[in-house]
């Protein structure tokens, strides 16, 4: 199962930050102009403050505002991995959007949204129908957020297994951000692009795509993609059997990356390169990645790097010990797997259901709307065949 990270959300408030705002909102000063300028703006620094900011707008806002006001709701709850509340904010701000005038950016954000919620709990099909709406009312629009609608489709058929199904929305991504001079964009698509030929086992492809996107970083000072690049060329260059040049970029890569997660696999691989190039050196970064693996609660990887130990294991007691260990990881990382499929299979559900309640009432609204219509056109003919009859017999009494 894959580990989906969207959004790295580290920040927390402080108690009394959180409980002067909470008095001040209690006590009416709050102008909503200024609470919905802060929604966004305390979404990522302060989750307390943003989900009063909500809550304020929800409950005293005009439609537009209520409908911001859930969106950033469900955007705290995707944060806590509560992906059923999630979904249901998202919905309630979809059902207010959809009967606003100019709605169409909010429209395609939130169709977004809720594709990254069945994205995560790996429901494919809904995440495409939500990401494919986004879509579509992007080209209704002139191409409005056209970029975020292709990387998200992109994403996700990288992650479902379809890599060159992945290539057709990927390819237009790298266009669009052409055709803008978005350099950083530009980057990332062929970051995607090169991710993509790995997945399919065509290194070559995948080298010239990474070797760009490290160009690019490097010029427009990137380091986040930079590391990325490096590390990808050094899965390239280890399927191409370019060791020595696989070892040179992983190393490069592991001096200057920050992020840990990222650090323990950088390490992890660098130590598998140097197993039979220098034992010694390929022991202290499997144990420095091990390390890693363990403080951040990385199963997979420490399950692996116990299996990397495990070659240069200096004795058969030793050996067994890595063995036991990486067994250990393994059984632990298939318990949060079943347990994560489990919570995934009730969420898909919970919001199955809601979601369906969701499209039933506005089909009955829609019902009840087009009988509303219906009626108003039957009173009217009705009323005109009166008038046109008493018209007739008015005239025959004339004549």
């Amino acid at each position: 199962m894959k580990q989906f990270v969207w959004i790295i959300f580290l920040v927390i408030s402080s108690c009394e930050t959180g409980h002067e705002f909470e008095n001040k909102a209690i006590s009416g000063q709050v102008d909503l102009s200024e609470v919905e300028q802060e929604v966004n703006e305390y979404l990522k620094s302060d989750p307390y403050i943003a989900m009063k900011n909500a809550e304020i707008l929800v409950q005293d806002g005009d439609k537009r505002q209520q409908g911001i006001g859930y969106s950033a709701l469900g955007i705290l709850s995707f944060y806590n991995e509560d992906y059923v509340t999630a979904a249901e904010f998202y919905l309630n701000s979809l059902k207010i959007r959809k009967d606003l005038d100019n709605s169409e950016y909010s429209l395609i954000n939130t169709y977004l949204n809720l594709g990254m919620v069945y994205h995560v709990i790996e429901d494919f099909e809904m995440a495409f129908e939500y990401y494919n709406l986004a879509l579509v009312t992007s080209n209704k629009s002139n191409g409005l957020r056209r970029e975020k609608c292709y990387q998200y489709l992109g994403k996700l058929y990288n992650d479902s297994g379809e890599p060159a199904a992945a290539l057709e929305y990927l390819y237009p991504l790298l266009s669009q951000y052409v055709e803008k001079n978005n350099k950083a964009g530009i980057a990332s698509a062929h970051i995607f692009i090169g991710n993509s030929f790995i997945e399919l086992e065509q290194f070559g492809k995948a080298l010239e795509h990474q070797q760009i996107a490290l160009e690019i970083s490097n010029e427009i000072d990137d380091q986040d993609r930079y590391v990325m690049a490096l590390n990808n060329i050094s899965i390239c260059n280890e399927n191409l059997g370019n060791i020595s040049e696989a070892i040179d970029k992983n190393m490069h890569a592991y001096k200057i990356a920050k992020d840990p997660k990222l650090k323990a696999s950088i390490t992890l691989s660098l130590g598998k390169l140097l197993l039979k190039e220098n034992p010694t050196q390929s022991k202290q970064f499997l144990d420095e990645g091990l390390a890693l693996a363990k403080s951040e609660h990385l199963l997979k990887e420490e399950a692996y790097a116990y299996e990397l130990l495990k070659q240069q294991a200096p004795s058969m007691i030793i050996y067994k010990e890595y063995d036991n260990l990486a067994l250990h990881a393994n059984l632990d990382l298939e318990k949060i797997q079943n347990a994560a499929k489990l919570d995934y299979a009730n969420a898909r559900s919970d919001i199955g259901i809601m979601a369906a309640n969701f499209e039933i009432s506005q089909i009955k609204a829609a019902n009840l709307k087009w009988l509303l219509i219906t009626n108003c056109v039957i009173v009217f003919i009705a009323l005109l065949t009166l008038f046109n009859f008493r018209k007739s017999k008015l005239i025959a009494k004339q004549v």
